[in-house]
């Protein structure tokens, strides 16, 4: 059973491995890949993320209840320059293709609407493949550019 788990801060060890990971971050690659997440910037992070969150962000990990094992990470955050909630999703690489993208997208979209977000917006990248996992779910493509293609769902 897959849930949603807001990380303590020494909980997260698992977004700077998720962050590191160049399988998981593949769809990253024309903006730079993996991402550094070293410690030293953990509690700012933390801090802006889980504790100041403003009712402007949401972040939490995806904790497969069965396995007891994190799977990936889900957030959103509102995006001041386009006016809109902004969601995302990572599933660590090799739980890819089992079913966590999906439940952990609903999840997500769950936790929006009962925050009071009716309408979810994702800027992917032309050349992730995730837009199918989006369209599955309900998105619909509200438009593109040459770099990325952007969702969005009303919740």
């Amino acid at each position: 059973m897959l849930k949603l788990y807001i990380p303590k801060l020494e909980d997260l060890w698992f977004r700077e491995q998720l962050m590191s990971d160049k399988e998981t971050m593949s769809y990253n690659e024309a903006w730079g890949g993996t991402i550094p997440f070293p410690k030293q910037k953990w509690e700012s992070w933390y801090n802006y993320y889980i504790i100041n969150n403003e009712n402007k962000r949401f972040y939490s990990y995806l904790l497969d209840g069965n396995i007891n094992e994190y799977v990936g990470e889900v957030s959103y955050h509102y995006d001041d320059n386009l006016k809109v909630f902004i969601c995302g999703i990572i599933i660590l690489s090799k739980y890819h293709s089992k079913g966590y993208g999906t439940e952990g997208l609903n999840l997500l979209c769950d936790v929006a609407l009962k925050n009071g977000i009716a309408t979810l917006y994702d800027n992917i990248g032309k050349n992730n493949n995730s837009i199918n996992l989006f369209i599955k779910n309900g998105f619909i493509i509200e438009y593109e550019t040459n770099e990325f293609i952007m969702v969005k769902k009303n919740l």
